[in-house]
């Protein structure tokens, strides 16, 4: 079962780094302005296979969201 366990653990921590490291890349395009707001991939997402599907939405420039960030 000692097998079993070590798998496991091998498992959880390779997942474990690959969120961590996608955080970081997250917070790095925040930190240099590529964003998409939030409501706009929902928007986008929810119309996927629909007739009138929307177009993948492009980065934003902070200065231009309509939303407020806390530095």
């Amino acid at each position: 079962m000692g097998g079993h366990v070590k798998q496991a653990l091998d498992r959880y921590v390779a997942l474990n780094r690959w969120q961590v490291e996608a955080i970081k890349k997250g917070l790095v395009s925040d930190r240099a302005g590529r964003l998409i707001p939030h409501e706009e991939v929902v928007a986008w997402v929810l119309n996927w296979g629909t007739d009138g599907e929307l177009p993948k939405p492009a980065w934003k420039n902070p200065a231009e969201s309509t939303r407020r960030r806390k530095t």
